[in-house]
């Protein structure tokens, strides 16, 4: 039995379709960002929410403030995706927009009470 011989060169891989270069996955939404960019916004919202809330909740001052600032936080008319993958793997950055998100709070507590 007489079959064709098949190699592979060079030249027969350079004819083979290219596949596209997939993105590359991020460690914490375990998807490409730009995949996660596709999904519908209440999605990303709940995602970066269970992501941020426990990092929020060891750091702020008072626990009831937690929800409050993890909200504020995933708010995207304040901050968009890359900035709240950033409080998430960034401490400094987290440290710093929870002080200011409690001074808001306390400043709008305080002028509740004084009406």
């Amino acid at each position: 039995m007489n079959r064709p011989e098949t190699q592979l060169t060079r030249n027969n891989l350079n004819n083979l379709p290219q596949q596209q270069p997939l993105a590359p996955v991020h460690p914490i939404l375990k998807e490409s960002i730009e995949s996660f960019m596709k999904r519908e916004l209440d999605y990303q919202r709940t995602i970066l929410g269970t992501l941020l809330y426990p990092l929020v909740q060891k750091k702020v001052e008072n626990i009831d403030f937690a929800p409050k600032i993890t909200g504020m936080l995933i708010d995207f008319e304040n901050f968009g995706v890359p900035d709240i993958l950033e409080f998430i793997e960034n401490d400094q950055s987290l440290d710093k927009v929870i002080e200011e998100a409690q001074t808001v709070i306390m400043s709008n507590k305080e002028g509740g009470e004084d009406q």
